[in-house]
């Protein structure tokens, strides 16, 4: 695993130096060797290491314009990465810039079982049922995307900005403290 992360480490610095056909085939050595040890002797740490590795590998290709090779690369890899929704994330990215709408809203909603709020893949899928033709399901999604944006932004866009307070667990005796200490005051400074 620790190669794998100097490896990974090593390309990027290739890369933010202008090195990227170098950058690129370091990691693509990277993947192939830890897919090697993935295979021979599954583990969490080595799976770990093959997700970093391959995200990073895809995020590089992408940029390169090669969401082929991502796409192959995915693919094949799928028995080993088959529980990671970031990689079906990244199939779906890498199947949407080939055209291949059908099998990116595949992907998309493989990942959105694990994060059903994942507010990039929402709009990942509704972008290709839109392409699909399917403008009521596209829509569905784009509004599912936007409802789970505004539950983490905390405010109510729609009812003049409200705020939506949530007091982490174990805080509840701060916050009766803070509120007891600001009874009565007409001003607080933060």
């Amino acid at each position: 695993q620790q190669a794998g992360r100097d490896a990974l480490a090593h390309a990027q610095s290739l890369w933010n130096a202008g090195s990227r056909e170098s950058a690129i085939e370091l990691l693509q050595q990277a993947v192939a060797s830890t897919e090697r040890a993935a295979t021979s002797a599954p583990g969490p740490a080595t799976t770990q290491t093959l997700v970093l590795l391959v995200r990073e590998l895809g995020r590089m290709q992408l940029s390169d314009g090669r969401p082929g090779a991502v796409w192959e690369t995915l693919t094949r890899l799928e028995p080993l990465l088959r529980n990671e929704p970031e990689m079906w994330a990244l199939r779906a990215n890498a199947a949407q810039r080939l055209g291949r709408h059908q099998d990116s809203v595949y992907a998309y909603m493989t990942a959105l079982q694990s994060r059903p709020a994942e507010q990039r893949w929402l709009l990942g899928a509704a972008v290709s049922l839109a392409a699909l033709g399917q403008i009521a399901s596209s829509a569905e999604m784009a509004e599912k995307a936007r409802n789970a944006l505004i539950a983490r932004m905390g405010v109510d866009p729609e009812h003049d900005w409200e705020a939506h307070y949530q007091i982490l667990p174990g805080k509840e005796k701060v916050i009766s403290e803070l509120k007891s200490l600001s009874a009565g005051v007409e001003t607080i400074y933060l």
